[in-house]
């Protein structure tokens, strides 16, 4: 087909009903900072399926959603807040397993690495991306099912050819062919959707069938997500080859969306799988990818029906189907609030709310542009609090008296000499002390004086000659070098010698740093957004 032009970004319209930049972009961020605040269980290096938590962690999908929606946050803010959760996931991830008893698992969060990858250059995340994909395309089968076999299997054990696992590599494959240029990714994702789209898809309604048993026979479950994924993959594929048809894929499987998979509400047609009694465990994060890919299709192609029902959605989720008291989400955007709170659903109402904010100006600024919070740093071990007032930012990293456990600031440092690194925190129970790592290097043990009390915020000083660029500055208990304490940090300032603040880049997203300028892949990679079932 002859390439058409890429259509121009949707202009962002506004109703009396649609709240203000500043306003679109709190409600984001309350959504993540309460998603991080009530679900991170930094002990065990996991989030709890629900809150109050029930000791059940969650499942590896819905651990990888939860990255995409982490890198959402990230992404809007350019950086400024959410950044250190990045290196936190993948380090937790690490320690677990990388390959799970699902394709579509490694699918999602192979997505969530390619946009950790693309935001800060580190080598790792692409590498573990490329080896999630091949992977997956390694379970792409032609011996079943039925007359036309072909497909990639949903698990290891072979139970099902689902659209999850083919529609979702297809979207992983393409933006590896963006990232690396590499034909094979493409033309593996157009064999992907090729043969989805000719055995699950139905050309008149454009509706999207759930998944192909061993024995040929088509299941056609109707849910947002399948049809989202179908958005996504031709959207992506539209998105690389400028090819017509797969545009007009996505827009028909995005009609059948909006016109069938919603319920009506006075804010209108709202992403629909079910009432909140009904669509439960894998059903409550079916609308995170749904509302993800029609959004993507309504950046590269804005069409007025999508972008009602994406307007509507966010609306109603948090008029309707929000708590007030806690920020928690109900699974069916038309409410009613739940009375607790469940990951899978806050991911889904979470990435809504960050996508709609993303493209809409001024963002939030912070009133210590110098400084660096902790609860946006990397951790190991620990988890964030917000229980105690008198913090700065949205909380602060708390409960850490055991070995394994610490904070690490990423500190943009222009030019070398001497600085002074400022510690803001509490110690309600007596002094705490701590080893001070500098780029991995021992520079010292901290000792922090006591407070008296938890929401009693004091300062600590250390002065300390930093090179220029990057710097770790690691804080950590360790017994061995004479760890104590328990300690509340709350942010980290980077300081001339004298005390007095420096402006600090902190806010300008890795691309802008040394030249002022994005380079031009990361530039296409940020501005074309690189965005299962077990929980």
């Amino acid at each position: 087909a002859e390439p058409v032009p890429v259509p121009p970004k949707p202009v962002v319209t506004r109703s009396a009903s649609t709240p203000k930049p500043a306003e679109a972009h709190r409600r984001a961020d309350l959504a993540l900072q309460s998603l991080l605040l009530r679900f991170w269980d930094g002990g065990a290096g996991n989030f709890n399926s629900v809150f109050p938590a029930n000791g059940r962690h969650t499942g590896y999908w819905t651990y990888a959603q939860t990255f995409d929606v982490v890198m959402d946050g990230v992404e809007r803010t350019g950086g400024r807040r959410y950044a250190g959760w990045i290196q936190t996931l993948f380090e937790a991830q690490d320690r677990r397993n990388w390959n799970p008893d699902f394709y579509d698992d490694e699918m999602w969060m192979a997505l969530a690495l390619l946009r950790a990858h693309a935001f800060t250059h580190k080598p790792a995340y692409l590498t573990r991306a490329l080896a999630l994909h091949d992977d997956i395309a390694a379970a792409w089968d032609e011996t079943c099912c039925g007359d036309r076999p072909g497909g990639i299997w949903w698990d290891r054990r072979h139970t099902q050819k689902a659209t999850a696992s083919n529609a979702g590599p297809v979207i992983l494959a393409a933006r590896l062919y963006r990232v690396t240029r590499d034909r094979k990714y493409l033309d593996f994702a157009e064999k992907a959707y090729r043969y989805w789209k000719a055995e699950m898809t139905e050309p008149d309604t454009g509706a999207v069938g759930d998944h192909i048993e061993p024995d040929g026979a088509k299941v056609w479950w109707r849910f947002t997500y399948n049809e989202g994924l179908m958005v996504g993959a031709a959207t992506e594929l539209y998105r690389v080859t400028k090819r017509a048809e797969y545009l007009a894929d996505a827009r028909r499987y995005a009609h059948f969306m909006v016109t069938t998979q919603v319920t009506p509400t006075p804010d209108g047609p709202v992403l629909f799988d079910g009432p909140n009694e009904r669509c439960s465990g894998d059903c409550q994060q079916f609308k995170e990818p749904a509302y993800r890919y029609l959004d993507d299709l309504n950046r590269v192609s804005p069409q007025p029906e999508v972008a009602a029902v994406l307007n509507a959605s966010v609306k109603s989720l948090w008029s309707r189907a929000r708590n007030p008291e806690t920020n928690h989400f109900a699974t069916n955007w038309a409410g009613p609030p739940p009375a607790t709170g469940s990951l899978a659903s806050q991911n889904s109402a979470t990435a809504a709310l960050n996508l709609w904010a993303t493209p809409r100006k001024p963002l939030l600024s912070s009133p210590f542009p110098h400084a660096y919070e902790a609860e946006d740093a990397t951790l190991e071990g620990l988890g964030v609090e917000a229980a105690f007032p008198g913090f700065s930012g949205w909380g602060y990293v708390g409960a850490w008296n055991r070995d394994g456990q610490s904070v690490t600031f990423t500190v943009r440092n222009p030019l070398a000499g001497a600085r002074r690194l400022r510690f803001r925190y509490a110690t309600g129970t007596g002094v705490a002390i701590r080893s001070l790592r500098v780029n991995g290097m021992f520079a010292g043990m901290v000792t922090f004086s006591a407070t008296g009390t938890w929401n009693g915020y004091a300062t600590l000083d250390a002065p300390m000659t930093l090179p220029a660029g990057r710097v770790s500055v690691t804080l950590a208990y360790e017994t061995g070098m004479g760890g104590a304490g328990y300690l509340n940090l709350d942010r980290l300032e980077a300081l001339d010698a004298a005390g007095k603040p420096r402006e600090s880049p902190s806010s300008i997203p890795p691309s802008t740093r040394k030249s002022g300028r994005e380079s031009p892949p990361v530039k296409r990679l940020l501005r074309q957004p690189l965005g299962g079932r077990t929980v």
